[in-house]
Order: structure tokens, then sequence, then C-alpha cells
């Protein structure tokens, strides 16, 4: 094929009309659509994001000194484990809605939006309680060590903090909802639009009264913001038949919600654990001087990984619902495209930081002067991270969650011994070569042990009788039905009348009863 036709092939597939969604092709090349548009928007989100907090550094530093400035960059950097305070409810709706999508299913994908919301106002609630009866009585200034001049603002920013992380839980559904949508691009969007509008705040403020609870509001109060603004034009405009309503909000979705998210609420505890508790365990073994010699590289290294998972991650929510209009063959030869975008990113990526990282370094931090092996298990590790990453956004969308569950705990538990042992062995390497063994052994490769059978299956049946042996039991059930409605059983040959996919969650042709 000539570089005319790819080119030509390539642009048609990024637009919209020139898709014809009652066939397959259309619905494939709309799927890759969507996340190549996502996936720009989530780069753009991320630079977008990044840029904002380095200039915002600079203009609080000034305006209340360095002290105060590390107190509000430990407050910036925690929002990060906010995603933990929902107890993975976000991660729960995402999957359920992305199959009630497939299925056509507008009865189904509302009482998913309410359940989910209305689940997560109450845990708002009763976290905004508990903290109220609880924070007065911490003594935040012992524990974080805080000078006496920056006791009483450094308690009211913590204040903010709890604020801000409270009222975004119930207003995260919004992003939640564009992503099972496969419309990931509108919330990278609103959220570049937090970040802008914190920077510009934090302007502001830094010249009309620069306190650290204001500084701290600033930055803060830009995403639950976004999210308001993302919720109104969500729930209001584009999908006004998804409006949360307490009259769909149902307690068995938001069983089934909360226990798909309990699940990936241990999966991401686990990776965290995994991985965090590697600087950690420098730290205790090697003195603190060691952790930059570690946590410096790993910042470069991280880079491709990083570019990977934001290309990939959108495949997430497509997975699902592809396998509920049974297009295995899209969900078959998206694996294997995905796996291969990933080493041709991550591989020459790695290589190249594997050569550059002591320059790199030599000019970014002259201290320090990283070992060429240190490097080589880094390049190493990025590797495997990356192509674990993209293998697992197609287990989430599959909800092949147990199997993960399992192998993620013992990848973390395995990591935590085999750094502990080998950084008293062999220095600051141990804990980057206990990480790339856990997750290549431990991870990856019975991943990759329980996925060849279904990229070699030929037909329907045999990929319905994988589904049914790895999927959760209310993924399974989900799964069975779209089977039935197609015309196939797990025993059937492949027989089916794909359903169209519409750039919006279509109404439903005919209201479907209610199933359990």
């Amino acid at each position: 094929m000539s570089r005319r036709h790819l080119l030509t092939g390539a642009i048609s597939s990024l637009r919209r009309d020139g898709n014809d969604l009652a066939t397959t092709t259309g619905r494939s090349r709309e799927r890759y659509r969507r996340a190549a548009v996502t996936s720009a928007a989530g780069i753009g989100a991320r630079a977008t994001s990044t840029l904002a907090l380095l200039i915002a550094i600079g203009v609080v530093n000034r305006a209340v000194g360095t002290e105060a400035l590390g107190l509000w960059l430990l407050l910036v950097s925690a929002v990060a484990l906010v995603g933990f305070a929902d107890l993975g409810i976000g991660y729960g709706l995402l999957n359920r809605l992305a199959q009630a999508r497939g299925r056509d299913d507008i009865d189904g994908a509302h009482q998913s939006v309410s359940s989910a919301f209305f689940a997560l106002s109450a845990l708002a609630a009763c976290l905004a309680v508990v903290t109220a009866l609880v924070f007065p009585f911490v003594p935040w200034s012992r524990i974080l060590d805080l000078p006496d001049t920056l006791a009483e603002d450094g308690r009211a920013a913590i204040a903010v903090f709890f604020a801000c992380a409270i009222v975004s839980l119930p207003l995260a559904v919004a992003p939640r909802v564009h992503l099972a949508l496969q419309e990931g691009y509108w919330a990278h969007l609103w959220a570049s639009g937090g970040s802008i509008l914190s920077l510009v705040a934090v302007v502001v403020v830094a010249r009309v009264n620069p306190s650290l609870p204001w500084l701290t509001l600033a930055m803060l109060g830009g995403l639950p913001v976004a999210y308001l603004a993302n919720s109104v034009a969500l729930f209001g405009y584009q999908h006004r038949e998804l409006r949360p309503r307490v009259s769909q909000a149902r307690r068995r979705d938001a069983s089934a919600i909360l226990r798909t998210g309990s699940v990936f609420f241990v999966l991401t505890l686990a990776y965290s654990i995994g991985f965090q508790a590697d600087t950690i365990i420098i730290s205790h073994y090697l003195g603190p001087g060691a952790v930059a010699s570690y946590s410096v590289p790993l910042r470069l290294f991280l880079l491709t990984p990083l570019l990977t998972s934001l290309l990939v991650a959108p495949l997430w929510p497509a997975y699902g619902e592809a396998i509920q209009r049974n297009d295995h063959a899209w969900v078959r030869r998206t694996i294997i495209r995905s796996v291969g975008l990933t080493l041709a990113l991550v591989v020459p990526g790695s290589i190249f930081f594997l050569v550059a990282a002591r320059p790199i370094i030599a000019v970014w931090v002259p201290s320090l002067d990283p070992s060429t092996s240190l490097l080589a298990w880094m390049a190493l590790w990025a590797i495997v991270f990356a192509v674990t990453t993209t293998v697992s956004m197609f287990f989430n969308g599959a909800s092949v969650l147990r199997l993960q569950m399992i192998l993620a705990v013992s990848m973390a538990a395995t990591n935590l011994v085999l750094s502990i042992v080998l950084v008293q062995r062999v220095g600051v390497e141990g804990p980057v070569i206990g990480s790339v063994v856990a997750q290549a052994v431990v991870v990856l490769v019975p991943m990759v042990v329980v996925l060849r059978p279904l990229l070699a299956a030929r037909d329907d049946s045999a990929v319905h009788r994988w589904l049914q042996q790895w999927s959760t039991p209310d993924a399974a059930a989900s799964f069975g039905r779209a089977a039935g409605a197609a015309g196939t059983d797990p025993h059937a040959t492949d027989v089916r009348t794909p359903a169209p996919l519409e750039t919006d969650l279509p109404a439903a042709p005919e209201p479907r009863k209610e199933t359990s």
C-alpha cells in the first residue's frame, strides 16, 4: 500500500462522518478515532497541569516563602491520593456503563450513573461528618513538624485540602461517564480548563491576599470547579438522559458497582504499595541521600510508560463495549496492535534514556552519577511496566479483575521481600531489580498465559467460554446475555447481528425489562 493510501486511511479513520456505524469496520474505526482524540487530549491535559504547577510553584514561593511552599506542595501532591477515597466506585461505574453502552441499554446506564452518584454523595457526606468531628483533635503541627509561625495557616490549609477532596468525590462521576462513553477527550478538556483556572487563581490570590490557606484553595479549587462545570454540561446538555435522579438509583446497581470497584481499590493499593515502598526501603537501609540516586533517573524512564499509558487508556471502555457487541475480532486485533505500539515506543525510549540519562542528570542534578547497571535495570523495568499496563487495559475492560487482584497482591508482597533482601546485597539497584522480577514473573507472564487462548480463539463460542471463566460473575452474566441477544451461545458458531454504535448513547429501540 502506498504512503498516500496509508495517510488517507489514517485521516478517514479520524473523521466521524467517514465511519458507517452499522458495520463492524465502521465501529472499529470509530473506536480508534475516539481513542486517538482522547489520547491527544490526555497528553495535552497532562502537559497543561504540569506547566501550571511549575509556574504556580514559583508564584507561591515568592508569595509565602520556602517553608509554606513545602506544605503547599505536600497538599497539592496529596490530591493524587484522593482517588483511594471513592473505594473504586468510579472505576466500577466506568466498567458497568461501558457494558451498558454496548447493549444500547439506556435504562441500565441511567440507573448505574444515578446509583454511583448518590453512593458517592453519601460517602462524601459521611467523610465530611467524620472529618468535622476528628479534625479539631488531630495535632497537625506535631505530625507535620510545622513551625509555630506556620501552625495556624497550616491547619487552615489542611482543612481546605479535605474540603476540596470531599466535594470532588460525587462530582468526579462526570469524567468517568465521559470515559465510559469513549468521550474521554471532554474529560481531559475540562481538566485542562481546571488547571488553567487554578493557575489564574493562584496568581490573583498571590497579589491580593498571599496567605497559605487561600493559595491552597486557589490551586486545589480548580479541579472541583472543573468537575462541576463538566457535570452541568454533561447532564444538562450532552447526555440529559443520564442525569442522576434519586428515582433511578438502585441498591442492586450500587452494590454491583461497589463490588467491582472494591477490586479496583485493592489493585490500586497493591500497586502503590509495591512500587512506592521502594524509596522508603532505600531510605531505611541506605539513608535519605541514596533516594535521589534512585528517584531522579527513574523520573526519566517513567516518561515513555506514561506516554504509552495515555495512548492505551482509552481502549479500556472500548474493550467492554466491543465485547458486548460481540466484536471479538476487533478485540483480539486491538490487543495485538496496542502491545505492538507500546513496544515500538517504550523500547526505543528506554534505549535512548539508557544512553542519555547520565548526560541529562549531569546537567539536571550534577551531584548524582547513576551507574550503568542501575540505568539498564530501569530501562528493563520501563518496558515490563508499559507492556503490563497495556495488557491490563483489556483485562479491565473485560472485567478480568479477580485474577488481577491476586496477581497484584502477590506482586506487591514479592516486590517488598526482594527489594529488602537485594537492597542490602547490591545497594540502590536492589529495589528496581525486585520490581522487574516481581512485575515480569508474578504479573506479566501469568497474564500472557491466560490471554493466549483468547488470542488463538477462532469463533465466538471460544471467546464466550474464556469470558465465563475469567470475568467477574456480574460481567460474565452481562456478556452471556449479549451473546444470547446476538443469537449465539458458548457452544454455537459465530452468527450475530451487530447493534449500531452511535456517537452519543442512543435510546434503546424498545424498552427492556430490568434484569438482576
